[in-house]
């Protein structure tokens, strides 16, 4: 699945109002809630901060991707935000993160499959260009278009 297709101008956040890391992903997966991709909002946000434990998904240059294989998940879906202030996120750089990618995967999914997703995300965030245009974006239009 590309993700193209996990993007959702429902799931856009362009002003991500909390500071620090448990807020933000809290106020991302309510999203998830409200347009019923997840069908329970505890059970998803014990499944990120489980994943988060591993290791910190915030990967430096002020990006997160937060992500959780969870049973509450009816569909693979990705919520974007972006914050202005910066978020206190635990990040491999210890920098603010400002651009958040939050993954919700079924745990039907192909894991392959996630995980191609997931790499090709990474791999279009490490280009400054894509990073600022995100920042820069306006509308939904705006970050498909730079995520292309």
């Amino acid at each position: 699945m590309h993700v193209e297709e996990l993007l959702d101008s429902k799931l856009f956040q362009p002003n991500i109002q909390a500071h620090k890391k448990w807020e933000a992903i809290t106020e991302l997966s309510e999203f998830l809630l409200r347009e019923n991709i997840i069908d329970s909002l505890d059970i998803f946000i014990n499944d990120v901060r489980t994943r988060e434990k591993q290791v910190s998904t915030g990967v430096g240059s002020g990006i997160a991707i937060p992500h959780a294989i969870s049973k509450s998940v009816k569909k693979p879906a990705i919520v974007f935000g972006r914050s202005v202030l910066g978020i206190d996120y635990d990040s491999i750089d210890s920098q603010p993160v400002d651009l958040v990618f939050l993954f919700a995967i079924p745990d039907t999914y192909d894991n392959k499959d996630y995980l191609r997703t997931l790499a090709s995300i990474a791999r279009l965030l490490v280009h400054e260009g894509v990073r600022e245009k995100l920042r820069k974006a306006s509308s939904f239009k705006a970050v498909q278009d730079a995520l292309r």
